[in-house]
């Protein structure tokens, strides 16, 4: 058991393997909270610096990414439809004042 939890908890051993996940769930749209639960989840003894690498990325380019796939499916003139639009991106773990900005972006 030591052998396994000293492959686990040995930071410079993962940390190429969790950058690169990062890196793909970022590029995937996906926003900071959902990546952190994610490599938290796998990997749980390194939660503080997974944070620290997830607190430099600027969730504005996942949020655009994934704004533009919802704005062809919602219509945002009709508040009940901007509403779910809203809804949608923060169950994908956005922020609401970010939200916001990316809608005010489309109407300009």
């Amino acid at each position: 058991i030591t052998a396994h939890e000293s492959e686990i908890t040995d930071w410079e051993e993962n940390k190429s393997q969790i950058f690169h996940q990062r890196d793909i769930l970022l590029s995937r749209g996906k926003s900071k909270q959902f990546v952190m639960m994610t490599l938290v989840g796998k990997y749980p003894y390194f939660r503080d610096e997974i944070r620290e690498i997830i607190e430099m990325w600027d969730d504005m380019m996942g949020l655009q990414k994934e704004a533009e796939k919802y704005r062809n499916k919602y219509n945002l003139a009709d508040p009940k439809e901007k509403q779910k639009f809203y809804a949608a991106l923060l169950r994908k773990g956005f922020t609401y004042d970010d939200i916001k900005k990316v809608v005010r972006s489309f109407t300009e």
